[in-house]
């Protein structure tokens, strides 16, 4: 009888193992095709991989709008690289529905056009150009952290290394894994639509 118990016990362990590495590797692929979405600006794509609960406080099509005039600037172009993805944690059962949480880190490079300015050797457009220049900085270092924001004078860029929490959640734990970035602030709003015992983990 014991050796029974002993070998019920093993396969169940083996069973659980087996279901957490399937799952951290769905969330995973997931998450780099929502990722690849936003990079390349296929916004109904992401959309597609935002956790539900994010509409009912702004409209699907309200939120693709957003996304496509964020990205889509005239004035303003990004570029991502770097990206990886680490300490994807276990899926637990809440509420019917599944929810981990992960982190990941990639450099973001936001560049500025602005054809008034440049090339010009006029001195007071010059001057704006360096105040625009410091404006952002101010921007970005409390956005990002100053040890995180570079400015690049000579590609008129602006490097930010970013770390990012990100809630992800699941109708059966393994696949059809849905995300939120967790951004600067948010918390009161994620506490609107998602358990308090996933947020205590942030």
């Amino acid at each position: 009888m014991k050796h029974i118990i002993i070998t019920y016990v093993i396969l169940l362990t083996a069973t659980l193992t087996g279901y957490s590495q399937n799952a951290k590797k769905e969330i995973e692929t997931d998450f780099n095709t929502y990722l690849t979405a936003i990079i390349n600006k296929e916004f109904e794509t992401a959309i597609e991989y935002t956790a539900e609960g994010i509409f009912e406080l702004i409209p699907r099509e309200q939120l693709l709008v957003a996304m496509q005039s964020a990205f889509n600037s005239e004035s303003m172009n990004f570029r991502f690289d770097n990206t990886n993805i680490k300490d994807i944690n276990e899926p637990e059962l809440i509420n019917e529905k599944y929810y981990a949480t992960l982190s990941y880190s990639n450099d973001m490079y936001i560049g500025f056009v602005d054809n008034s300015v440049e090339d010009s050797e006029d001195e007071e457009l010059q001057e704006k150009k360096e105040l625009q220049q410091s404006m952002m900085l101010v921007s970005f270092y409390k956005n990002f952290g100053e040890e995180n924001v570079t400015y690049l004078e000579d590609k008129d860029q602006y490097k930010i290394s970013v770390q990012k929490r990100v809630i992800a959640e699941s109708p059966n734990g393994i696949t059809n894994w849905k995300f939120i970035v967790v951004e600067k602030n948010m918390k009161p709003i994620l506490e609107m639509f998602l358990p308090s015992e996933i947020i205590e983990k942030l």
